[in-house]
C-alpha cells in the first residue's frame, strides 16, 4: 500500500505534467474524481477533445526497455475512447523524459498477475516498449515552473 507521502508526490507529479501538457496541447486539463479511472479530461474552448492517463516513474526511461501499467485500466481507457470518440492517451514521465502513447492503437506485450509493490494484491499487469511511446519533452517535471 502507499503511504500517505508517496500519494501526495504522485499528485503533485500528475498536476506537474497536466500543466506542460495544457501548455503543449493547447488545452485546458480537468482533473477528474479521485477514484475515477482516468484522471484528466482535456478540453479546448469547453469541449472535451481527449482522456489523459499519467503515469509517473521515479526512475529514467532507459532503466528498462518495457514498463508496467495495470491492464485493467488500459481496457478503460479503450473503452472510454470509444464511447466518447475522443482519443485517451497514457502519458509516462521517467526521470529524463515524458512519452505517450494510445491504448486503443498500441499493442501490449504480455500480462502477467504479478503485484507491482510489496503489500499489493496481484492484478493484470501490461509491458508497454518505451519505443512504442511518442516523445514529449525531455527532462522531469519535478522542480519545473
Amino acid at each position: 500500500m502507499r503511504s500517505g507521502d508517496e500519494y501526495a508526490q504522485d499528485l503533485a507529479r500528475q498536476e506537474a505534467v497536466a500543466k506542460r501538457l495544457e501548455a503543449l496541447w493547447n488545452c485546458q486539463m480537468v482533473k477528474t474524481a479521485e477514484l475515477s479511472k482516468i484522471d484528466y479530461v482535456a478540453t479546448r474552448e469547453g469541449q472535451m477533445i481527449g482522456l489523459v492517463e499519467v503515469k509517473g516513474r521515479l526512475i529514467p526511461s532507459t532503466m528498462y526497455q518495457q514498463t508496467t501499467l495495470d491492464s485493467a485500466k488500459l481496457g478503460w481507457m479503450r473503452l472510454a475512447a470509444d464511447m466518447y470518440g475522443v482519443p485517451a492517451l497514457v502519458v509516462i514521465q521517467w526521470t529524463d523524459k515524458a512519452a505517450y502513447f494510445e491504448p486503443k492503437s498500441t499493442p501490449v506485450d504480455q500480462v502477467s498477475d504479478q503485484a507491482t509493490r510489496v503489500g499489493d494484491f496481484p492484478k493484470a499487469q501490461a509491458y508497454i516498449d518505451r519505443d512504442r511511446c511518442t516523445h514529449l519533452w525531455d527532462g522531469d517535471v519535478v522542480g519545473a515552473s
